[in-house]
C-alpha cells in the first residue's frame, strides 16, 4: 500500500491506482469478514485521498459508516473526514445524515453498547472534520452536555472529550453554554468517585474551553473552588501526567491579581459537618443580630432532625414546631425560606401518603404567612405539585396548596395558570372524580381564587362546570357548587361570549333537576342576565317556557326580565346576592 506509484501523476499510473482503489473499496464494503474490511480501510491513508475523493468511492465509504461492525465504522470515519475537505459538495450531505443518526442514537438509544460505539464515532468525527462541522456545533453540544453526566463511564468520558473538541471547533459559538460547561467540568474534578482518566479528560477539555473562548482569569473569581482543586490535585495526584495537565490549565487561565485573589472567599473546610456548614450559611444569610441568630440556630437544628432518617418518628413534631415559629415570628422567618422550602419538599416526597397530606397542609399555612415572598420558590413548589399529583389521595391538599399560592401571589400567579388549570381539571376526567367530593369542591374554590386571570381559560373551565351541573351521577351538593362557581365567575369575568352555551346547558338541567339545584341555576341565570344586558333578551322566552313547563317559581327572574324588556337599566344586585 506504500508503493511510490501512489504518488505518480501520469495517466497510466493514475488509471492503475483508480482500479486498485476501486477494488479495495469494494472489498472494504462487501467482504464477509469484518476484520478484513477494517484492515483494508485502515490502510487507505492520506496518499490515496485524491483517488478516494471520486463520487463513486465517496458513496461506498459513506455506506461503510453504517457498517454493522464497530471497528469498520471507526476506520471509515477518519477517511470520510479527510475527504470532506477535498470534496465537501459530495461528502457533506452524507455526513449531515450521519450526524443526525449519531445525535438520535445518543439521545434516545437504550442500548449501552450502541451508545458506546456512537460516542467513539462522534469523537473521531470531530477530530477529522473540524471546520466543516462548525455549523452543527451548538446542536452537538446540546446532546453532549447531558450525556457527559451519563452513568456509563466510557460514554461520559467521551462526551467530555467531545465538549473540548467542540470548543476548539466552534470557539465563541459555545459561549451561551459556557456556564453549564464550566459547572460540569468542575463537578467532575471535584467528584471523588471519578476515575483518573475522566479527570484527565476534564482537565484537557477545561483548557480547550477556556483558551478558545478567552475565558481566562474570570474562572478564578466566578468559581472560587477551582484554585483549591488545582492545589489539591498537585499535592495528592501520583501521576505526573495529571500534574502536567493541571499546570497546563493553570497556565491557560493565567495569573490572577493578588488583590482580587484576597477578595475571593475561601471555600468551606471539608472537615465541617453538613449541619455546621448549613448553620454557617444561614448565619451569613440572615446576619448576626442576636434574635436572628437564635432563630437560625433553632431552625437549623430542627432541619438537621428532618434530614436524619433515623429520627423519622420525630418529624411530625418538628414540623409543628417550625409552623409555630412561623406563626409567632411572621415575616421575620422569610430569610429562612431557602432552607425551609427545600426541606418541606424533601419530606413530602420521602414519606407515606398520610404524612404527605399533613406536610402539604403545613406548607400551605407557611405560604399564607409569608405571602408574596414565596415567589422565588414557585418553580420548586410547582415541581413538587407535579410530582405528587399522580397520587389521587393527595389531590385535596395539593389543591389547597395551589389555592394558597394563588392567594399569596395575586396577579403574579397568572403566568402559572396554563400549567395549573389543566392539571386541576384532570380531577373530572377520572372515573371516580365525583366520588372525591371534597377535592372537586376545593377545585371550584381554587378556580375562584385565581380571580379575573381565568378569563383566558374559560374555554377549558366552563365545559367542565356545565357537564358537572348536568351530570346525574354527580352528588347534588357538587352540582350546586358548580352552579355557584359559574355564578361567582360572572361577577369576576365576562361570560357574554359564552351565554348561549351556558343557557342551553342550564335549561336542559332545569327540566330534571332537584329544587335546590333549580334555585341555584335560577340565581346564576339572573346574574348572567345582569352581566349580559339587552343581548340576554334572546334567551328569555326559552327560559320562561321551561320554568312554566316545570312549574318553577322564581319571581326575581320575571322581575328582571320585565325590566330588561322595557329597556330600563337592571339593578346591580340580584338573585341570591339581593336576597
Amino acid at each position: 500500500m506504500l508503493d511510490p506509484i501512489a504518488h505518480h501523476t501520469s495517466t497510466a499510473s493514475v488509471g492503475i491506482i483508480n482500479q486498485v482503489v476501486g477494488r479495495l473499496v469494494r472489498v472494504a464494503l462487501a467482504d464477509a469478514d469484518p476484520e478484513i474490511r477494517a484492515l483494508v480501510l485502515s490502510n487507505l491513508d492520506e496518499s490515496y485521498d485524491r483517488h478516494l475523493a471520486q463520487v463513486e468511492h465517496i458513496r461506498a465509504l459513506c455506506m461503510a459508516l453504517n457498517d454493522e461492525d464497530a471497528a469498520v465504522r471507526m476506520q471509515a470515519v477518519p477517511i470520510v473526514g479527510r475527504l470532506a475537505v477535498r470534496n465537501p459538495a459530495n461528502v457533506m450531505p452524507g455526513l449531515r445524515v450521519e450526524l443526525i443518526k449519531i445525535l438520535t442514537e445518543l439521545e434516545y438509544s437504550t442500548d449501552a453498547k450502541a451508545i458506546l460505539t456512537t460516542a467513539e464515532v462522534l469523537t473521531s468525527l470531530l477530530k477529522c472534520t473540524e471546520r466543516l462541522i462548525k455549523p452543527y456545533a451548538p446542536s452537538l453540544l446540546r446532546v453532549c452536555l447531558p450525556k457527559a453526566r451519563s452513568p456509563l463511564p466510557y460514554v461520559s468520558r467521551r462526551m467530555v472529550q467531545c465538549i473540548g473538541l467542540l470548543a476548539e471547533i466552534a470557539a465563541d459559538d459555545i459561549i451561551p453554554s459556557l456556564e453549564e460547561i464550566m459547572d460540569l467540568l468542575i463537578s467532575i474534578l471535584q467528584d471523588p468517585t471519578a476515575s483518573a482518566n475522566k479527570k484527565d479528560m476534564a482537565l484537557v477539555s477545561l483548557g480547550q474551553v477556556c483558551s478558545n473562548t478567552s475565558n481566562v482569569i474570570d474562572p478564578y473569581v466566578k468559581y472560587p473552588d477551582i484554585l483549591p482543586i488545582f492545589r489539591r490535585m498537585l499535592r495528592s495526584e501520583s501521576s505526573d501526567r495529571t500534574k502536567r495537565k493541571v499546570l497546563q490549565v493553570m497556565g491557560i487561565l493565567g495569573a490572577i491579581d493578588p488583590y482580587i485573589r484576597q477578595t475571593i472567599p475561601e471555600p468551606e473546610s471539608a472537615d465541617k459537618t453538613p449541619a455546621a456548614k448549613a448553620l454557617q450559611q444561614s448565619v451569613k444569610t440572615v446576619g448576626s443580630q442576636p434574635e436572628t441568630f437564635y432563630q437560625s440556630v433553632v431552625i437549623q437544628s430542627l432541619l438537621s432532625i428532618l434530614a436524619d432518617p433515623s429520627l423519622v418518628s420525630n418529624h411530625p413534631n418538628v414540623i409543628e414546631v417550625l409552623l409555630a415559629i412561623f406563626k409567632t415570628q411572621g415575616m421575620k422567618c422569610v430569610p429562612f425560606l431557602p432552607q425551609i422550602i427545600p426541606a418541606f419538599s424533601s419530606m413530602c416526597r420521602a414519606t407515606n401518603a398520610k404524612h404527605q397530606d399533613y406536610y402539604l397542609q403545613q406548607m400551605s399555612i407557611i405560604i399564607q404567612i409569608v405571602g408574596s415572598h414565596i415567589r422565588n420558590f414557585m418553580r420548586e413548589v410547582f415541581q413538587l405539585v407535579t410530582d405528587l399529583w399522580v397520587n389521587p389521595i393527595l389531590h385535596l391538599p395539593i389543591v389547597g396548596l395551589v389555592e394558597s399560592l394563588s392567594t399569596a401571589m395575586a396577579a403574579e400567579f397568572k403566568p402559572y395558570l396554563p400549567v395549573v388549570i389543566p392539571q386541576l381539571l384532570t380531577v373530572f376526567n377520572e372515573t371516580s372524580g365525583y366520588e372525591q367530593g371534597p377535592t372537586v369542591i376545593r377545585v371550584f374554590q381554587a378556580i375562584l381564587s385565581f380571580g379575573s386571570a381565568v378569563e383566558d381559560f374559560l374555554h377549558l373551565i366552563l365545559p367542565v362546570l356545565l357537564s358537572t351541573i348536568e351530570s346525574a351521577a354527580a352528588p347534588l351538593h357538587t352540582r350546586k357548587a358548580a352552579a355557584n362557581t359559574i355564578a361567582s365567575l360572572s361577577q369576576r369575568v365576562s361570560l357574554a361570549d359564552n351565554t348561549s352555551r351556558i343557557v342551553q346547558s342550564l335549561v336542559r338541567t332545569l327540566t330534571k333537576a332537584e329544587a335546590p339545584l333549580q334555585m341555584a341555576i335560577m340565581d346564576m341565570l339572573c346574574l348572567l342576565m345582569v352581566q349580559v344586558g339587552p343581548d340576554f333578551a334572546l334567551f328569555i322566552p326559552r327560559i320562561t317556557d321551561c320554568m312554566t313547563q316545570n312549574n318553577i317559581q322564581y319571581p326575581q327572574f320575571h322581575h328582571l326580565a320585565e325590566i330588561l324588556m322595557r329597556g330600563e337599566p337592571l339593578p346591580q344586585k340580584c338573585g341570591a346576592d339581593e336576597r
